[in-house]
């Protein structure tokens, strides 16, 4: 049956707890294992020695932590995670039915089995049975026990942030603040809903914006181009006949800053129509998520999906297009960007690109910059209090905007980013206390 699982997973799968790896570190050996399955696998009086090779060491052995198996297992992980949509709705059969696939009207969590119409029945007639939680149909569940005590994972640790059992609630997470995982999934419901909401909002102020742009560019095209072609040549024309060259190298120019215009006002469209499609696949994730009664599953989702996003601030962006905002609020100074990971980080530092920073930053209150070779001076309409920061990595492109207007600030552009590249935040001097007011992002 291996055979059919890409070899890829094979390689960097726990010969343990059979899973890909998680947090993966080295023995002597060679053989790599999760850190949580190793551990476990001898604090519970076992000899120390490899479960797979079966050495025996004398004493606990260093463990070393294996970053390609891990870089390798994480990628693993996300492909997976690109099918989980599809994985719930997943058609489940019975587990009683022998010979034929029955599809399964609902899953009991006491009995960790699945049941037609036909086996259900018991459920709803006999006494003992009537007390078992039953939900919709789901697969995969033996991930509902939990692997150190083999109970139901009914409980959530808001402390931690995963879901456990009874029993942990005695040793590992004593005195934490646990849910039962019906009220935690109600609770993280209601904030995607909250966030759905936004997103919507956001998808129609960016579909409004490239509405207007594209009539701009219209107009622009019908009128002030044709114009200024029109009169440049009857000017040409009435001064001098022998000035044609110079009346064509001036419409030629004026035709360049046109195109310029548009390949200008296409790619602010192309970045706008990106966000509006990324925005809608995570609203329609979290739609299919809210809709469903797999709290455990909706719960373990989104824990993964704020690791992935811990990860990437920690560890910097080396492709991809990426966006982030940041709180600001009635701040008197402070600097926002990114930087590259080599930067000079003693010293005298100048926030500039050619330093290898790309930032915006605000002084005395109201005067706004960009950190360029030399200061620019920005002129904003309004202050803004929520800045979104925006990261093409292969274009080479920074841009600012207030985040609540949806205005655009600035744009830095043409930069050629060759190394990881990380946001970048200072909060500024508190100014006896007039800028004491923390960034958040």
């Amino acid at each position: 049956a291996s055979c059919s699982v890409p070899l890829s997973e094979v390689q960097f799968q726990c010969c343990i707890c059979q899973d890909v790896f998680s947090e993966p570190v080295s023995i002597p050996c060679g053989h790599s294992f999760c850190f949580t399955c190793i551990t476990t696998h001898w604090d519970d009086g076992r000899a120390i020695s490899c479960p797979k090779c079966h050495t025996v060491f004398e004493g606990c052995p260093e463990l070393c932590e294996n970053s390609f198996a891990k870089e390798m297992s994480e990628q693993i992980r996300a492909r997976r995670q690109n099918g989980v949509i599809a994985v719930v709705k997943k058609l489940i059969h019975c587990d009683v039915c022998v010979g034929r696939q029955t599809k399964a009207l609902k899953s009991c969590l006491m009995c960790l089995t699945s049941y037609c119409e036909l086996h259900l029945e018991p459920h709803l007639r006999v006494a003992t049975l009537k007390s078992h939680k039953l939900i919709e149909p789901v697969a995969m569940l033996e991930n509902r026990m939990c692997k150190k005590h083999q109970r139901l994972l009914e409980l959530f640790c808001r402390s931690d942030q995963r879901c456990v059992c009874v029993l942990c609630t005695e040793t590992d997470h004593r005195c934490h603040n646990t849910v039962p995982v019906e009220r935690e999934s109600q609770d993280k419901k209601a904030q995607m809903k909250r966030i759905e909401d936004d997103l919507q909002q956001m998808i129609q102020d960016r579909l409004q914006k490239v509405e207007e742009i594209k009539q701009c560019m219209e107009l622009s095209k019908q009128v002030n181009s044709k114009r200024d072609i029109e009169e440049s040549v009857q000017v040409f024309s009435v001064l001098i006949r022998t000035m044609e060259t110079s009346q064509a190298e001036l419409v030629e120019m004026l035709q360049r800053r046109q195109a310029a215009a548009e390949q200008r006002a296409e790619s602010l469209i192309a970045e706008l129509e990106l966000e509006i499609t990324e925005l809608q696949r995570r609203r329609n994730e979290m739609e299919q998520l809210f809709h469903t009664d797999d709290h455990l599953h909706l719960l373990q989702i989104r824990h993964e999906k704020i690791q992935q996003y811990a990860s990437l601030f920690t560890q910097g962006f080396t492709t991809g297009r990426h966006y982030w905002e940041v709180e600001v609020g009635d701040k008197t100074a402070w600097d926002l960007g990114v930087a590259k990971s080599s930067v000079n980080r003693k010293g005298l530092v100048t926030l500039c690109p050619e330093d290898g920073y790309w930032t915006i930053c605000l002084r005395n209150g109201t005067e706004y910059r960009a950190c360029a070779g030399q200061a620019e001076l920005l002129c904003l309409s309004q202050r803004p209090r929520v800045v979104g920061v925006f990261l093409d990595y292969e274009d080479g492109r920074v841009s600012f905007c207030d985040a609540e207007t949806q205005s655009h600030i600035y744009s830095f552009t043409r930069a050629s980013f060759t190394e990881a590249i990380f946001p970048f935040f200072n909060p500024d001097m508190s100014d006896n206390g007039s800028n004491k007011s923390p960034l958040i992002i």
